[in-house]
């Protein structure tokens, strides 16, 4: 790849580094493509396209043994093209609810976090091309009964996603950083 700015060769290396394009301030992608000039520092990932990274973000959280907080469960909603309303109805219970797990007023109790979970593997993860639907489930059931930590929020802990996988390795988009913003950890 050729330098925008010094038309000069660039280096391609993997990294990993936090991903900024997200409400959610705990995700970090990993095995990311960077394309970086020796010349003049330009550099830049080759990141998913929002679609792509929501998806990997919610099948991230839905794995995740924490409890989901308020922004996990709004971003899952959002994921989900859900209003509050609808969220409610379709886990059994009043919109106030869900506003008040959204933001933080309330904890999500670990009942309707399973079914918020199962929800957004339906809505969200079940496409043609994606196989391992049944298996993802599976691992959702296991996690609830055997491993599911109430006492810890979703954003305790670091969750990775990568864009090289299968599913989501055709829909990288470059993006370029401004000198100003570190993306890198």
């Amino acid at each position: 790849m050729i330098c925008a700015r010094c038309d000069s060769n660039m280096r391609q290396s993997v990294e990993g580094f936090q991903y900024l394009g997200s409400p959610l301030r705990n995700i970090r992608i990993e095995r990311c493509i960077v394309y970086s000039c020796d010349k003049c520092g330009n550099r830049f990932e080759a990141l998913p396209n929002p679609e792509t990274a929501a998806r990997e973000i919610v099948r991230g959280l839905i794995l995740q043994k924490f409890r989901l907080d308020g922004r996990s469960i709004l971003f899952v909603r959002k994921a989900m093209r859900l209003t509050a309303e609808a969220l409610a109805d379709l886990i059994g219970v009043d919109r106030v609810s869900v506003s008040r797990w959204e933001n933080d007023h309330a904890p999500i109790d670990g009942k309707y976090d399973f079914r918020l979970r199962a929800a957004a593997i339906d809505r969200v993860l079940a496409t043609p091309y994606d196989g391992d639907i049944d298996d993802l489930r599976r691992r959702l059931y296991l996690i609830m009964q055997h491993t599911y930590d109430s006492s810890k929020d979703a954003s305790c802990a670091d969750l990775t996603i990568s864009v090289m996988s299968p599913r989501s390795s055709n829909d990288a988009l470059p993006v370029e950083y401004p000198e100003a913003v570190d993306s890198r950890l």
